[in-house]
């Protein structure tokens, strides 16, 4: 009868070890948060000194300096003392076992958009969101808003909060959301057809679109749609053009209207307007127009002129808002291909190089070049130009 009954206990407790892995086998395909996967990603790919006990169940790790003595259910680690979750020797040993295999992922969703608006375009849909924390795995949207904008006239708006209760409360607090507020919100698979109905083919408007557009992605993902309409970036637009210490949406906002009403409240479609106002500006100044390409009568020389120009003024405009334009009679480099921001003309002949620079009260001053280096001489006036084509 002793026996029978150290029999049954041992049943018992391997039967509750496995239900164990079998919850945590859930929760890899569904994690309720990114920090398990990672650990679990640890243990697939890290190489471990063990040995596996198969019959028992058990396993022993060692490090350079300690041995731990894992099952199931514990572990003598240090990261299984202090957080009471399994740590990446009990999912190692989960994996030698048998019991969870080495290919799960939180979602099938790559994350990979990355379909850039490439010109200007005064018709578009802004987006914000709002979201449980930044990883799009796991993290859930909880606020939805966009503004649509043809010829730069807003004419509809779309604005919802999301039906959750997974999302912890302070999260809530902290965005002016409460459970009741939510308690009428449609659920995300609802919302996100409705969005999607709602941008239609408009180009995107977002800030820190390459996190944002992964969320939309996800969950357009997750009812079988795609979400494939091009986009723009405002963040990394804005740090390519406004010298600031910060970046954050209402220092932009602040940076260009002083006297702004901008409202407290940061809903998401209340960050859409101060969006579309930081993209007006952008807007205004051309900065998405195409890279410059060379044109039919483009020549060799010119291309090697502006490669030198370009070295010479990476340090104060980033390579990628110079561009150029052969008009035929002249070679222009520009800033944002915005012909009335232009550093300098060339003309080079056969016979002759020509530079030209644009002066104070809108005249042109010209200077004989023997070659394209001495085209280094005229450094610093082309800084000066540079920085007050910028302000």
């Amino acid at each position: 009868n002793k026996n029978l009954s150290m029999y049954i206990f041992v049943l018992i407790l391997s039967s509750k070890n496995n239900m164990f892995w079998k919850q945590k086998k859930q929760l890899l395909i569904y994690p309720e948060n990114i920090k398990d996967f990672k650990i679990y990603q640890s243990a697939v790919k890290e190489n471990f000194d063990s040995v596996i006990n198969d019959k028992n169940q058990k396993g022993v790790y060692k490090s350079d300096i300690n041995t731990y003595n894992t099952t199931l259910t514990s572990c003598n680690c240090a990261y299984f003392d202090v957080n009471n979750t399994p740590c990446k020797h009990m999912y190692n040993l989960a994996i030698e076992l048998g019991i969870l295999n080495k290919d799960y992922k939180l979602t099938n969703y790559t994350g990979d958009y990355k379909k850039k608006l490439k010109a200007n375009t005064n018709t578009y849909v802004v987006v914000d969101l709002k979201m449980a924390g930044s990883y799009y795995e796991t993290d859930e949207i909880i606020e939805i808003g966009a503004i649509k904008v043809k010829e730069q006239e807003i004419i509809s708006v779309f604005s919802t909060l999301i039906k959750t209760t997974k999302v912890d409360e302070t999260i809530l607090v902290s965005n002016n959301i409460t459970f009741k507020m939510m308690s009428n919100a449609p659920t995300i698979q609802k919302a996100i057809i409705d969005f999607k109905n709602f941008i239609e083919e408009y180009p995107l408007v977002i800030y820190d679109a390459p996190l944002k557009a992964k969320f939309l992605g996800k969950a357009m993902f997750d009812v079988s749609e795609d979400l494939d309409n091009p986009f723009v970036d405002i963040l990394s637009l804005a740090k390519k053009e406004y010298l600031l210490e910060n970046y954050k949406l209402m220092t932009l906002i602040n940076h260009l209207k002083s006297d702004t009403d901008a409202p407290v409240t940061h809903t998401s479609i209340d960050n859409c307007y101060l969006v579309n106002y930081i993209y007006s500006d952008l807007y205004q100044k051309n900065l998405l127009k195409e890279p410059s390409s060379p044109g039919p009568n483009t020549t060799q020389e010119e291309l090697e002129a502006f490669k030198i120009l370009s070295s010479m003024l990476t340090n104060i405009i980033g390579t990628e808002r110079l561009t150029y334009k052969d008009t035929g009679s002249y070679f222009a480099v520009l800033i944002n291909d915005n012909p009335r921001k232009w550093i300098c003309r060339l003309k080079l002949g056969k016979k002759r190089k020509i530079l030209i620079l644009p002066t104070e009260n809108k005249q042109e001053e010209q200077y004989i070049l023997n070659d394209l280096q001495d085209l280094l001489k005229y450094y610093h006036p082309m800084v000066e130009i540079v920085q007050k084509l910028i302000i």
